[in-house]
């Protein structure tokens, strides 16, 4: 599998499919793949703290909390255990995009600048703190001054980027854009370079830009015909599943997807209306957020056709009221949104 420079075993590759390799005894595919664990670790976090009520109310105590266990760590044991359990050398950057995103929610207070503040002084000092490991593993050598600048500099261009309204491209190039830096992040790297030294053993700039080019048409391909079918169809699938078991969903009625062709099929002359149609203000009833219906092409179009199945029959989320999640910012735009959503936001 690969290039001889990176030879890949049977064993190795389904290790990696489990994430943290090295917990299976096998190395990392790829070196880019470390961070998937931190993040993983990340996301398990702010579940339990999701179960347990106090994020995103505590938010501030837990940065505050998670930052003053960094430096205990830190500038102590620098116990392994807890920088893998509690990110010890990454929590600064989780802690500045938490900050960023409440600003970009509209959150205006001192204290929200001054947690933005020490959070960005934690990220440039874990950021140099590490310098000496990395060191080791590329046999490089960094300065800590360049390093500091490119940290801080950084953190300013996410932060500015969210103040950015609107910007004068396609939207299905912004979406594009988007969309494909996750599957780009896991791609490039290693297969990048076996595919580098398979056109040539010494890689020039012609050579580099067309396999920089290759990734990137990988990546979009990976987004666009595999990473969001999948993604759509997983998350009906556990929407559903959880409407099933009585599970609460976070979905909202502001977050709805609208189904594109029911909608045109509604709005032909003379259509009859839905079993969906006729128990829309029972539904209303139990979900009073539910909009009420609009007029689409000349015919009103009650919002619980969003609720019906791919075969044209409402599906169980659909009975319960619950709607699917939007696919797109016009499908957000479809309806009212409560004052307090993020939605709003959008530009």
């Amino acid at each position: 599998m690969g290039h001889a420079y990176f030879h890949v075993t049977w064993g190795q590759w389904l290790a990696n499919l489990f994430i943290a390799a090295p917990m299976l005894g096998q190395p990392y595919m790829d070196d880019a793949y470390w961070s998937l664990v931190i993040e993983v670790v990340f996301y398990v976090w702010i579940a339990l703290f999701l179960a347990w009520g106090i994020f995103p109310r505590r938010i501030d105590t837990l940065i505050i909390v998670w930052i003053a266990i960094t430096f205990a760590n830190e500038l102590t044991l620098d116990v392994p255990l807890f920088e893998k359990l509690f990110m010890a050398d990454d929590s600064g950057f989780f802690a500045v995009g938490l900050l960023i995103y409440e600003h970009y929610r509209g959150r205006r207070d001192m204290r929200l600048y001054s947690l933005l503040t020490l959070a960005i002084g934690t990220a440039t000092f874990q950021a140099v703190h590490k310098l000496e490991r990395l060191g080791v593993h590329t046999g490089g050598s960094f300065d800590p001054r360049v390093v500091t600048a490119t940290c801080i500099v950084s953190l300013g261009i996410v932060f500015a980027a969210t103040r950015i309204k609107s910007v004068a491209l396609p939207e299905s190039l912004i979406r594009a854009v988007g969309g494909i830096t996750y599957p780009l992040y896991l791609l490039h790297l290693q297969l990048g370079y076996v595919i580098l030294l398979l056109i040539t053993p010494t890689p020039d700039v012609l050579s580099t830009a067309l396999v920089v080019t290759g990734m990137v048409v990988l990546a979009w391909f990976v987004w666009r015909f595999l990473e969001g079918p999948v993604h759509y169809l997983v998350r009906d699938k556990l929407t559903l599943l959880a409407s099933r078991h009585g599970w609460p969903s976070r979905l909202r009625a502001g977050e709805a997807r609208i189904d594109r062709d029911d909608v045109a099929r509604q709005s032909r002359p003379g259509a009859s209306p839905t079993a969906d149609q006729s128990g829309a203000h029972r539904r209303n009833s139990i979900h009073p957020t539910l909009p009420p219906p609009r007029t689409v092409g000349g015919s009103e179009h009650h919002h619980s056709s969003a609720m019906r199945g791919d075969d044209g029959r409402a599906d169980g989320a659909g009975r319960l009221g619950i709607l699917r999640p939007a696919r797109s910012i016009h499908d957000l735009r479809a309806f009212p949104l409560p004052a307090h959503s993020p939605a709003r936001a959008l530009p």
